[in-house]
């Protein structure tokens, strides 16, 4: 699979761009702010119909303008495909919020749908960013949105099982809501609320339960490979581990960092039932607290993955190194998983991420993009990188969101 050419417009800082790529190396080369990583975030829209930056569309569409479109040509094992998208305001329709509701439409090979989500599926990419070391140095939401874009690769039916899941959570938010604001315990509501409290943990208990499970299956095919692969980095030195939790909630504010029960050990195969009775029984122990801060305090939403390096924390005790690592190698696992579902290799997008790897993490991540897997890879500069990764090379210059091909390798200033 490889891009082949992507026509952006209004996107971002792109006015109407057309840029063509080769179907191995392609460096994207510019100075800061100029767009390189506007042109990834747009090839992954049309691949997954949505932003990875951002969940309000509204923010890629170019200042003063009404609208914009990816179109982007591809190739695949099925042959020469097409994907078309694009984002519009509507002025004549308000939201809540009091902006303007926005259409969405695709095209895949020429069918029309009123939606980005059928998108999904048809050009596969794999992204590899310099944030995506916050899955160590960040919080939970980090790995939780690490492992849920990756489960949607793998699992067709996951992105709509966990909106279900959300739905559920905001409609049981609005009534913790509703019971807080009349008095909790103060009239002769309080069993009628608690009833209707125990049916919408009974619905979050059961569409929550499908989502870790199926986050469960995907993390115990990864972590087999990933330990592979981070054996290899490391020299045989350490060992990667990884544990799933649901989360227990504290007494502040968010919630984010109280104590951790209900490990799922990673390797064992999930038994959704089970997951469910585990979140019943968090959610009926936490609904007073819930209550009094008007919000669900459990579930997949608040879970966490607990990697370890030689049994330590990853997360506290990893030096530098260590993190840019365990990063690589759980990358280079989602690269072959991703492979393996697809039955051929995935287009490689690597966002000013390759000056953060030294020489020698840079060649492990080379071994894994074969001579059939097409890369785009971004940066300022091309110091930093191993020679191998500048031979048949095209290079694209992007000045001001516009793309100008570069004969031989750029010379740095």
């Amino acid at each position: 699979m490889h891009a082949k050419r992507v026509r952006i417009k209004d996107f971002r800082n792109y006015i109407d761009e057309e840029v063509c790529f080769n179907k191995h190396r392609n460096i994207i080369v510019g100075q800061n702010a100029q767009g390189k990583t506007n042109l990834l975030e747009a090839i992954e829209f049309a691949s997954r119909g949505k932003s990875p930056r951002t969940a309000n569309d509204f923010e890629l569409i170019r200042y003063g303008s009404p609208a914009f479109s990816i179109e982007l040509d591809f190739e695949s094992v099925q042959g020469d495909e097409n994907l078309f998208v694009s984002v519009a305001k509507n002025l004549t329709k308000t939201l809540k919020s009091g902006a303007c509701a926005l259409e969405k439409r695709a095209k895949i090979n020429g069918a029309s749908y009123n939606s980005t989500r059928k998108l999904a599926g048809n050009f596969v990419t794999v992204s590899f960013k310099s944030e995506d070391l916050n899955l160590l140095r960040g919080g939970p939401k980090y790995r939780r949105d690490w492992l849920d874009n990756l489960t949607s690769t793998l699992k067709k039916a996951y992105s709509q099982d966990l909106s279900k899941y959300s739905r559920t959570t905001s409609q049981k938010n609005r009534l913790l809501k509703d019971i807080f604001e009349k008095g909790f315990g103060s009239g002769s509501n309080q069993i009628e609320d608690l009833e209707q409290l125990k049916t919408w943990n009974q619905q979050a208990a059961l569409l929550g339960a499908r989502v870790v499970k199926q986050r469960l299956t995907v993390l115990n095919n990864l972590l087999p490979v990933a330990m592979e692969e981070h054996s290899k980095i490391s020299g045989k030195k350490e060992i990667l581990k990884a544990e799933y939790y649901l989360k227990r909630p504290d007494d502040e504010a968010d919630g984010e960092d109280g104590d951790l029960e209900e490990v799922m050990k990673a390797g064992i195969e999930p038994d959704e039932k089970d997951i469910a009775r585990r979140l019943y029984r968090l959610y009926q122990k936490r609904h007073k607290e819930e209550i009094v801060r008007k919000q669900s305090l459990a579930g997949p939403h608040r879970d966490d993955i607990r990697l370890t390096i030689n049994g330590e924390d990853a997360t506290a005790y990893a030096s530098q190194g260590q993190q840019r690592s365990l990063v690589l190698a759980l990358k280079l696992a989602e690269l072959s998983l991703v492979r393996d579902h697809i039955m051929e290799p995935p287009v490689l997008l690597l966002d000013d991420v390759l000056a953060e790897l030294d020489l020698s993490r840079q060649s492990h991540l080379m071994q894994a993009c074969d001579q059939d897997m097409q890369t785009l890879i971004t940066t300022t500069h091309v110091d930093a990188f191993e020679k191998k990764w500048l031979v048949n090379a095209r290079f694209i210059e992007i000045k001001e969101g516009r793309a100008m091909e570069q004969e031989e390798e750029p010379i740095n200033n």
